[in-house]
């Protein structure tokens, strides 16, 4: 009866915590039905909470039963939580561009654009100095049912408006250098080996 009662105990231990974890979810509201999440190593829209699993589905439309455990000992990042959200994109001009008007550029872009909001305001700046080009990192804020379409959408937008203005955006460049042909140059001293 005790090696039966040990059997059955790990058989049970994990769909135990399932349940314990589902309860604290439920209990907390960490997220709710429709909020997009991130846990356990799934992303996706929640479709339906339970004590034992958690439906989500992914944004190519695969439909998971993700343990509550997984998801109630994983960070939990709700995305839908906010009412307001940051769009980060970056964009690179030449050192040669003048650096005040392409961010006068920039700033006019998103004052014009409607997605984009007024407040919080959005920021501009340098955010790295390569190489080949400066990096520009451009942050809007914007709804949350509007952070993807901007995501997507602000790069080309931007590089429509450099285009029109004439900014030059930078590819990396590479320097080669031509080795000499003469072969007797470089070619290393000839020993006779017998």
């Amino acid at each position: 009866m005790g090696v039966a009662g040990i059997i059955i105990g790990l058989a049970l231990q994990d769909s135990l915590s399932n349940l314990a974890a589902g309860f604290f979810i439920l209990a907390t509201r960490p997220y709710d039905v429709n909020d997009v999440i991130q846990s356990g190593g799934v992303l996706g829209t929640v479709r339906a909470m339970g004590l034992a699993n958690t439906t989500v589905v992914t944004f190519d439309n695969r439909r998971l039963l993700v343990p509550n455990r997984k998801i109630w000992g994983d960070v939990i990042e709700n995305r839908s939580a906010e009412r307001v959200r940051r769009v980060d994109a970056t964009v690179r001009i030449s050192y040669r561009e003048d650096l005040d008007r392409a961010m006068g550029i920039l700033y006019s872009l998103l004052n014009e654009y409607e997605k984009a909001l007024d407040t919080p305001e959005p920021a501009i700046f340098v955010s790295d100095l390569a190489d080949s080009w400066i990096e520009l990192a451009v942050r809007p804020w914007v709804k949350n049912e509007d952070w993807w379409p901007v995501t997507t959408e602000l790069p080309r937008l931007i590089r429509l408006s450099f285009a029109e203005e004439g900014i030059e955006v930078p590819y990396p460049r590479r320097d080669f250098v031509a080795l000499p042909t003469d072969e007797s140059v470089d070619a290393p001293p000839r020993t006779d080996q017998r």
